[in-house]
């Protein structure tokens, strides 16, 4: 169950080399259809013996498994052509027209013609029938392996063995662990007394102990101090030691100088050759322990950070780092020894009692660690707090993916309370699945987290000096973090598939799965078409923006279109750019758009009454870019608001009013609604200020003072010339207007405005009054109101 790093290659190596490998099996005109189906049946007739006898190995099923998968590929391709060629001579068929009435005749030729289709027709079917009876055969034989190995699995899991508490499993365990010893020191003594094996082992004990010592100075030399060396290194020059590849290399350092160190040693002990199988069983399973405790270190170091706080990417105190990164090596030194374990034991054979005996106290200690690790982290999982000293403090945003962390880490609690009960009892399969699949999947978190953040620390690092003291470019990294994300996850979801039971053919199966496809309207559309449409796709739009950027930057400002006009030309460049890739991606991948015909009638009629809102809104867009009644930067007035064009897309137009609030318009109000443009045709208006003089000043005066005002102004148009207009008598004043077109009408409240402020200015200047209302009020009867005013209480 524990991580398999030699069958996460070979998934890797189907990945990318499994296209390449089917197109080989199934090339059209290789292998004759009869031989292929002949090899089909033997493997099934093989996998059926192996499923009857029920002795064969989970490792033999899954290699079976493997090639019925293949054969089950081919099958589907060699179905795939046959039905190609029934299709082609039937549309033959179908082009010489209906066959005659009886007693009908019709010409030789045709007749003849018709003949020998139809024979092509029967000939072409048997091996379509074949392939297909195959392929339903390779079918039931795929399930029923895979029925047998998960209950296998699972009845492995739930049995019941011997308890590692008990006395005498104790002492067997012990004792079996003395005579194993004892085999290697015998095995080593033989070798030695042996005159031919000593006389190898001492050619060979030079370069062995040259390797040994190699290892063992970088291991305690090196290893130790790297860190420090290279902090001294970088505080002699200018480099800055917080950047984030300086990050990344001391990240890196701490996992390359440890595996060199630990390859060195190990292949430095079985160059000696010393041991016999007892002893080459201990040094087979000392790679799995180096590489469990260089890959605990390197996370628990890269995480917490202990000694260079600047670079701790979990937000802990000192002491808790510290605490965390002992505890993280402990686990990884418990997965080690788990390892190690294994491969001695299977050597040897041991029984089930010595297993569990050995195995109980790195259960024991595996639970104890994790159950430490989940309290210290609690903290950094909890739920963020508002800060309730403000009503308007936003709430801060959980980070994406601590939802799933909080729940992992209660299931760690679980699993680290339950493991060391269940082997006590006996279930020790079941505990060491849950627990080292556990620590493995922790692992497996942490390394992923730890390459991510130092692939975005590195790019936000890049983008910094390239921006230089624009903050807001420094931190635009774009959809590169989540680029970097999916890739990550597309590595480590194999690998926790694996941890947590899956077998190394379900991985296959699930990659022949995309690489054969899905049918989708009569067409088959497999992992390798999708990518192809996100490619061509994605080109096609990249071309596009490239195009609107080019005439939005260049080409369209050489023109007389104004700004509206242009925005309109490279809308409508983009809207035809991705409709022209979306159609060559899909008729790229060879998608058969006709067969979706049906499906498209329905989708039409669906829009046509669910989504007519909406369609309608698109059209209306469509209007307003090729009519362009109005345009980017226009003043409108519509639904009661006032402000001016910023955006017109397909579904809404955007408006920002003088309060810089925006108002999302949908298209339809202004195609079918009223409208307002001030500055449709022309950017000049007309302007209005009216003012009233109190009754007996000289109209004549004032008319010769407003008209004065309003020609001086700079921005009042002289042709048309200003007007000022004796518009009435009013209640309290004599009412004038000033009517004069403006150069540009988007400053008319400013004009307005310095005109008022003119006039207030002359009128003072000449004793014009500009007159307010007043009003005097009238009492009929105030005699009644003064003695009910007498007859009022007086206060005391």
């Amino acid at each position: 169950m524990l991580l398999n790093i030699r069958n996460v290659l070979l998934v890797v190596l189907a990945l990318c080399f499994g296209g390449a490998t089917f197109a080989q099996e199934v090339e059209p005109g290789g292998q004759p259809a009869k031989e292929l189906i002949a090899t089909w049946d033997a493997t099934v007739a093989k996998a059926q013996d192996l499923l009857e006898s029920g002795t064969a190995s989970t490792e033999t099923l899954d290699n079976v498994r493997f090639d019925l998968a293949e054969q089950r590929s081919a099958a589907q391709a060699l179905i795939e052509e046959a039905t190609a060629t029934v299709d082609d001579i039937r549309s033959q068929i179908d082009a010489l027209g209906p066959a005659p009435e009886e007693g009908a005749t019709e010409p030789d030729e045709i007749a003849q013609r018709r003949t020998e289709l139809a024979a092509e027709l029967q000939t072409a079917q048997v091996p379509l029938l074949d392939a297909q009876s195959s392929r339903e055969r390779i079918d039931r034989t795929l399930k029923a392996i895979d029925t047998q190995v998960r209950t296998r699995l699972s009845t492995e899991l739930i049995e019941l063995g011997p308890s590692p508490l008990l006395p005498e499993n104790v002492t067997g365990g012990v004792r079996d662990t003395i005579n194993y010893f004892d085999t290697i020191r015998t095995e080593v003594e033989e070798t030695l007394d042996n005159e031919f094996t000593r006389g190898r082992v001492m050619q060979r004990l030079p370069v062995a102990t040259i390797l040994c010592v190699f290892g063992l100075l970088v291991l305690f030399g090196m290893g130790a101090r790297q860190v420090l060396w290279f902090q001294k290194l970088l505080a002699r020059s200018d480099i800055d030691p917080n950047s984030a590849w300086v990050g990344a290399a001391t990240n890196l350092g701490r996992l390359i100088v440890p595996i060199v160190a630990a390859s060195t040693l190990i292949t430095g002990i079985k160059t000696l050759g010393i041991f016999g199988p007892a002893g080459d069983a201990l040094v087979a399973g000392l790679p799995g322990l180096a590489g469990s405790i260089i890959l605990a270190y390197w996370i628990g170091h890269s995480l917490f950070a202990p000694v260079l706080a600047q670079f701790r990417l979990v937000d802990v105190d000192d002491v808790t780092a510290g605490r965390c990164t002992r505890l993280t090596l402990i686990l990884g030194f418990v997965a080690g020894l788990y390892l190690l374990l294994n491969a001695i034991v299977q050597q040897q054979q041991s029984s089930a009692s010595t297993i569990a005996a050995l195995t109980f106290p790195l259960i024991v200690v595996g639970a104890i660690s994790l159950w430490r690790l989940a309290a210290l982290v609690r903290p950094v999982l909890a739920k963020p707090v508002a800060d309730t000293t403000e009503d308007d403090a936003p709430v801060p945003a959980e980070p994406f993916g601590l939802s799933f962390l909080r729940f992992f880490r209660r299931a760690t609690v679980v699993i680290a309370c339950l493991t060391p009960l269940l082997a006590a009892i006996g279930y020790g399969r079941a505990s060491k699945f849950l627990l080292f699949s556990t620590i493995q999947t922790l692992a497996v978190l942490g390394g992923s987290f730890v390459v991510y953040m130092i692939m975005t620390r590195t790019l936000e690092g890049f983008l910094k000096r390239q921006a230089g003291d624009d903050p807001a470019a420094a931190k635009s990294s774009g959809l590169w973090p989540v680029l970097f994300g999916f890739v990550i996850a597309c590595f480590s979801l194999p690998n926790l598939a694996l941890i947590w039971g899956a077998r190394r053919s379900d991985l296959l199966e699930v990659w022949v799965w995309m690489r054969d496809g899905v049918n989708i309207g009569g067409s088959r559309v497999s992992l390798s078409d999708f990518i192809i449409f996100l490619v061509i796709f994605g080109l096609g739009y990249a071309l596009t923006r490239f195009l609107q950027s080019l005439m939005r930057g260049t080409v369209l400002p050489r023109t007389k279109l104004d700004i509206g006009g242009q925005n309109a030309v490279t809308t409508g460049i983009g809207y035809i750019g991705i409709v022209l890739a979306g159609l060559l991606a899909i008729t790229s991948t060879g998608l058969d758009l006709s067969s979706l015909a049906i499906v498209a009638g329905a989708l039409s009629l669906g829009i046509g009454f669910g989504l007519q809102t909406i369609v309608s809104n698109f059209v209306s867009g469509i209007i307003l870019l090729v009519e362009r009644p109005i345009k980017q930067g226009d003043w409108i007035e519509v639904a009661g608001f006032s402000g001016y064009v910023r955006d017109i897309s397909v579904r809404s137009t955007s408006i920002e009013t003088f309060d810089k609030a925006t108002v999302i318009v949908p298209n339809q109000e202004l195609i079918a609604g009223s409208v307002l443009n001030w500055t449709h045709g022309s950017m000049s208006g007309r302007v209005i200020v009216p003012v009233g003089v109190a009754y007996g000043t000289d109209p004549k005066r004032v008319q010769e003072i407003l008209l004065d005002i309003a020609n001086s102004h700079p921005l009042v148009l002289r042709r048309p010339a200003p007007a000022v207009l004796f518009i009435g008598f009013g209640a309290d004043s004599l009412d004038f207007e000033i009517r004069a077109h403006l150069r540009d009408v988007n400053y008319m409240m400013s004009a307005r405005s310095d005109m008022n402020f003119e006039i207030s200015k002359r009128f003072a200047e000449g004793e014009i009054e500009i007159p307010f209302a007043q009003r005097d009020i009238n009492l009929r009867n105030p005699e009644e109101i003064a003695n009910l005013l007498r007859a009022l209480p007086k206060e005391s």
